[in-house]
């Protein structure tokens, strides 16, 4: 059975496969395998490692998903992520955001040339909500998401700041 995870050490993601063999396990760390031998040391959170022929000794101390790993002088932070917990995470966390509401803002400071929605409408992704003339240009915002107007705080001729909430999308 191969077990796959996602390895997050600072802004570096690395895919890791596991997978048991006869007489050992062979890892596959993005799309390269790499030939493994890890030993611990008594009873500590020190490991003999083998890699590919050069040993290393490390220390590891973590809860299931996030690690310190201490290789020689240099500690790292790194988190394992089963793929599996991955994309329930994903699944869950695009959920909330559909459930959750958005502000729209001004980009950048202008005049409201039309209001396209209100209080109530339902709108699609794509659709427009607030035209905002800017340095001669009319620039029209549009929903990022489907879903229905809460709140709008603006009216046409009004003069917006860069930044402030025109309109919330539930």
């Amino acid at each position: 059975m191969t077990m796959e995870y996602t390895l997050s050490a600072g802004n570096r993601k690395m895919g890791l496969s596991i997978r048991e063999i006869p007489g050992g396990v062979e890892v596959v760390l993005d799309g390269r395998a790499v030939a493994v031998d890890m030993v611990r040391i008594g009873s500590s959170q020190c490991y003999s490692l083998l890699v590919n022929g050069r040993s290393y000794e490390v220390q590891v101390q973590g809860d299931g998903e996030n690690y310190e790993v201490v290789l020689g002088q240099r500690r790292y932070g790194v988190t394992v992520e089963s793929d599996r917990a991955r994309m329930l995470k994903s699944l869950i966390s695009s959920e909330q955001k559909q459930e959750q509401a958005q502000e729209i803002k001004a980009a950048m400071p202008g005049l409201v040339v039309k209001v396209e929605v209100k209080e109530g409408d339902r709108v699609r992704s794509g659709g427009g909500l607030v035209v905002v003339e800017a340095m001669k240009m009319e620039n029209e915002l549009r929903a990022p998401r489907q879903g229905v107007v809460k709140q709008v705080f603006v009216k046409r001729g009004m003069t917006v700041d860069q930044g402030q909430t025109l309109l919330v999308i539930e």
